[in-house]
C-alpha cells in the first residue's frame, strides 16, 4: 500500500480537475447535484465505496458530501484513488504503519510531514477541492465533508488574506 501510496502521489493526472466554485454558486440542492463537478466528484467516492451523497445548505451556501464510515476496513485497496481518499480521511486500518513507514522513506521525523495531510494537498491540488470542515455524526457512521476550493482554502489556512 506504502509503494501505491507513494507512486500515487507522483501522479499529476490520478484526479481529474473539478469546478467547485461553480458548484457552490448553483444556488440549490437539485442544481448542485446536477451539476458536472459534483457529479466527478460524487463518482470518485463512490469508486472509493463511501456512499456519498451531496448536500447544500440554502442559508450558507456551503455544499457537502456526506460519505458513509467504511465498516470493512481489512479490504484490499488496490486502486491509487481510493488508496489517497481512505487515507486522507484516516480510513486506513494500518494508517500509523503507513505513516511511520512514509516518514522513513521520505528520511524524515514523523511529525515533520503526516502522509495523511501529503494525500490532502494532493487531492486539492489535482481536483481543485478543499476540505473546510468535517463533521463526524458517530449514531449512523457518517462524515460530511464541508467542501470549497482547494486555493481559497489552503491560502486561509497558511494565514493569508
Amino acid at each position: 500500500e506504502l509503494l501505491m501510496l507513494k507512486c500515487a502521489l507522483l501522479s499529476t493526472d490520478l484526479f481529474p480537475k473539478i469546478d467547485i466554485a461553480g458548484a457552490m454558486k448553483t444556488g440549490n440542492l437539485a442544481k448542485a447535484k446536477a451539476h458536472a463537478g459534483m457529479n466527478t466528484l460524487v463518482s470518485m467516492f463512490s469508486e472509493a465505496k463511501l456512499e456519498p451523497s451531496v448536500g447544500y445548505s440554502q442559508v450558507s451556501g456551503e455544499i457537502s458530501l456526506t460519505i458513509s464510515v467504511p465498516t470493512n476496513t481489512q479490504e484490499e485497496i488496490s486502486e491509487p484513488k481510493q488508496a489517497v481518499i481512505w487515507t486522507m480521511l484516516g480510513f486506513m486500518t494500518n494508517q500509523p504503519t503507513l505513516e511511520s513507514l512514509f516518514a522513513e522513506a521520505e528520511g524524515q521525523k514523523e511529525e515533520e510531514e503526516l502522509l495523511v495531510n501529503r494525500c490532502l494537498h494532493h487531492f486539492g491540488k489535482l481536483t481543485g477541492v478543499g476540505i473546510a470542515s468535517i463533521k463526524i455524526f458517530g449514531h449512523n457512521r457518517t462524515l460530511r465533508l464541508v467542501l470549497g476550493t482547494y486555493k481559497e482554502l489552503s491560502r486561509f489556512s497558511a494565514g493569508k488574506p
